[in-house]
Order: structure tokens, then C-alpha cells, then sequence
């Protein structure tokens, strides 16, 4: 009755994209004067990666959050032009690829600096650095972040294109305080040694 052709299964999702839609276009105005930017990982946790982005982009979406390198090349094949953003660390053989498609790494380690520095590609890849602040899943130490940073921005491949941390217990005010704080020290750490985070969030 719905049309569908025969499912391995006898399920389906039907998705509210105007639901999406809204849901983007409230933590939009929620974020303002901020910028927003919507994860869509996981093929959109489930709902369809270019939907999902579709939709987020029509709420207000400023730019785009993915898990890998395979993610992010599917909405620049679906005709993506704003800014994109691999949340998890991709190998540093795939920058010449994630260069060229115009799409923003991150970096958390120092040793994954110095590869992605010393990795060819024809324009620099922009580079973001993680500040593990507390989520202790990933990202350099507040005390390691200058010299990576400095690693980045001094890189002959490499640009660093923002700063960020990722926030273990957002609905837990204690937890959240803390790491902003030890954010905003980093933050502050950087730019007292010259570096400029270019676009900061969590």
C-alpha cells in the first residue's frame, strides 16, 4: 500500500523532513549569533544522509558535521557547497582527496599533525584542532595545544581552520562548566601565542 517495492524486512522509516526542518531552524535561532552546525553522521543518524542534510541546511544550517572522509565526498557529490566537517580522524593519505573536495579534517594528536603537515596536496587542507577538554575520547591536552596548533598553522600543507571540543555530558550543567572553562583557557593560551583559532566551537 505505501508503494515500497519487497523489503527484507516488513518495516520502514517514514521521515518528517518539515520536522527536521524545524528542529534546524529553532537550534538556529537558539545558536544565533552563532553559527550552526548540524551532524549528520551515520548517514544521518538513520534518516538519510542528503536528506537529512537538505533539510538541515533549509533550517539554517550554517555547515555540515560528518563521521568520515566517504560521508563528506557524498554531499559534495549531492551538490553540497557550504562548509563540511569530518568529525573523526581520517588518514593522512586522504588529503590530497579531502583538499580537493574543499572538506575540513580534525586533528588530536600531535603525530597526526606532523602527517597531515607533510602530506602533499595541491592547496593546503583546512585543519581542525581538538582540545580534549573532559569527553577524553579524542583530542590533544589543554598544555599540548599551542605546539600543535603551531604545528598546523606552520605546516606547508596544512591550515588551521578552526578549534573545537566535543562536551561528554551536555545536559549536566557541572560537567559542561567545567569544560568551557578549561576551553576558554585554551582558547586563550592560543591567541596569547599569536594563534588565531579561526572558527571556535563545541
Amino acid at each position: 500500500g505505501a508503494g515500497l517495492p519487497p523489503l527484507e524486512r516488513p518495516v520502514w522509516v517514514e521521515v518528517d523532513l518539515d520536522a527536521l526542518i524545524g528542529n534546524a531552524r529553532a537550534l538556529a535561532e537558539l545558536a544565533a549569533p552563532a553559527a550552526l552546525g548540524v551532524v549528520v553522521k551515520a548517514d544521518g543518524y538513520g534518516h538519510g544522509l542528503e536528506m537529512a542534510a537538505r533539510a538541515a541546511v533549509s533550517g539554517g544550517a550554517s555547515w555540515l558535521c560528518v563521521a568520515d572522509a566517504a560521508e563528506a565526498l557524498r554531499l559534495r557529490a549531492d551538490g553540497y557547497e557550504g562548509r563540511v566537517f569530518v568529525l573523526y580522524p581520517v588518514p593522512a593519505s586522504a588529503a590530497p582527496e579531502m583538499a580537493t573536495a574543499s572538506v575540513d579534517i580534525t586533528v588530536g594528536t600531535p603525530g597526526h599533525a606532523h602527517e597531515f603537515a607533510n602530506t602533499e596536496t595541491k592547496q593546503p587542507i583546512s585543519v581542525h584542532l581538538e582540545i580534549d577538554t573532559g569527553m577524553t575520547r579524542g583530542g590533544v591536552s589543554p598544555s599540548e595545544a599551542t605546539t600543535v596548533a603551531n604545528i598546523l598553522v606552520g605546516g606547508p600543507h596544512t591550515s588551521l581552520a578552526g578549534v573545537w571540543t566535543h562536551l561528554a555530558s551536555p545536559e549536566d550543567p557541572e560537567v559542561t562548566t567545567t569544560q568551557m572553562a578549561r576551553f576558554e583557557t585554551t582558547l586563550a593560551a592560543l591567541r596569547d601565542a599569536g594563534v588565531d583559532p579561526r572558527v571556535v566551537h563545541a
